[in-house]
């Protein structure tokens, strides 16, 4: 039996209580205690005033709002770090371990993605660490897509805040919160926090449609024009990574989830 001393949040719309029972019977039965978070409803918000145009995802706003909200509550705890998920998230046998301590954690790290995302190669750089049960930690080279179960620290998650205190000018920047924590080409946020991956993964999500399905399906044509000029912009805002990648620093790596080390 694990002591956990790393506290567990995790974001649930309140009219969804079923997912917040699904996941917190995965848990239980791995013996994790979590704290639910209140997610922001997409559909109770608005644009300021100022903002010209209505923003390409309003779920990327709202999700912003609600992962600020997780790691207020981190910074009032006293806690070093906190697991913050999504309310679909499944996780592997040995997440107990990870909430011991965290005294595993890579020095110079603020962000620690558990989550596998799609079955493919990544670009990431060589391990700085491993997880208590021997997964490696990789920094991440490029960008990993999805944020439903990621560890962040203190440090972190102040500049987090920071960030997501306007997430209406952070989703013009950076289009999602997973672009914001994870995408070194695009976010600035990401290449200060410096973000790891637990290689195999440890997490994913178990596929149970999202109430924001339909605000991903509104996207304005000045959304996409501007989504589009980001990435054509990337090569030159992310020179160092081709060095990096020649010099054999960088390279893909196979990443997908496993249930054990």
């Amino acid at each position: 039996m694990t002591h956990q001393t790393i506290p567990v949040y995790v974001i649930n719309l309140d009219r969804r209580p079923d997912r917040w029972q699904a996941i917190s019977e995965r848990l239980d039965r791995l013996g994790i205690e979590a704290s639910r978070i209140a997610a922001v409803d997409a559909h109770r918000i608005a644009p300021p005033d100022d903002v010209p145009t209505r923003p390409r995802l309003m779920a990327a706003v709202a999700n912003m709002m609600s992962q600020a909200r997780a790691m207020r509550l981190l910074l009032e705890s006293g806690h070093p770090a906190a697991l913050i998920l999504e309310d679909d998230a499944v996780l592997a046998g040995d997440t107990p371990r990870l909430l011991e301590s965290a005294e595993w954690w890579p020095d110079g790290f603020n962000i620690v993605r558990l989550e596998a995302g799609k079955p493919r190669l990544r670009a990431m750089h060589d391990p700085c660490g491993e997880t208590p049960t021997g997964r490696e930690l990789r920094p991440v080279g490029k960008w990993i897509e999805g944020a439903a179960a990621y560890m962040i620290d203190r440090h972190g998650a102040a500049q987090v805040i920071e960030a997501f205190s306007k997430p209406f000018e952070t989703v013009d920047r950076s289009r999602s919160v997973d672009h914001t924590l994870f995408d070194l080409r695009v976010s600035r946020i990401a290449r200060r926090l410096r973000p790891v991956q637990i290689v195999p993964g440890m997490a994913y999500q178990d596929g149970s449609p999202s109430d924001y399905d339909e605000w991903r399906k509104i996207v304005s044509m000045a959304g996409w024009r501007k989504g589009y000029w980001q990435m054509r912009s990337v090569p030159f805002r992310f020179a160092h990574y081709w060095p990096l990648r020649a010099r054999g620093r960088i390279k893909d790596v196979h990443l997908g989830y496993s249930e054990w080390p």
